[in-house]
């Protein structure tokens, strides 16, 4: 598991390498019958990542809120999304400063696409295999960069 914060970007810098996954472990993943895309996020790690993403009390939405791991220690103003709730995270459209969560692995590069036109920064728990050299590209494209990360 990694955690990312992705803003805009603040620096130049050398272009970054990336391990890349074998083909192996990708088609495990993308071939998985059972998608485990609902993971929720202990305490611990949630209070790791509020502090680690700098969270200032910005306008916030936690994109999958879950039991609320995030969004009960998220200050207003706060927003939420949460697909049992049919509060669908692909049809909210406020513009908002900051998305943090732990989204669906499973649909990670739509989930991104969105992301990218709704904040000005997000801080996502993703897998380790997810920061493939064509998603960081995209990110690029839409002008966000990773200013941090913990592994």
């Amino acid at each position: 598991m990694i955690i990312i914060q992705v803003g805009v970007k603040v620096f130049d810098y050398l272009y970054y390498n990336i391990i890349q996954m074998t083909s192996k472990i990708m088609n495990k993943i993308q071939n998985s019958k059972v998608k485990n895309d609902v993971v929720y996020t202990p305490d611990l790690v949630v209070d790791i990542m509020i502090d680690f993403c700098d969270y200032k009390d910005e306008i916030v939405l936690d994109s999958c809120r879950g039991k609320g791991a995030f969004y009960n220690k998220l200050n207003e103003p706060k927003f939420y999304c949460e697909i049992s709730e049919d509060i669908d995270f692909f049809d909210f459209n406020e513009n908002i400063e900051l998305s943090i969560g732990n989204p669906p692995y499973s649909l990670l590069d739509r989930w991104l696409n969105h992301t990218y036109k709704i904040c000005n920064k997000f801080c996502y728990i993703v897998g380790m295999y997810s920061l493939t050299t064509p998603r960081l590209k995209k990110m690029e494209e839409n002008g966000f960069y990773i200013t941090k990360m913990m592994l």
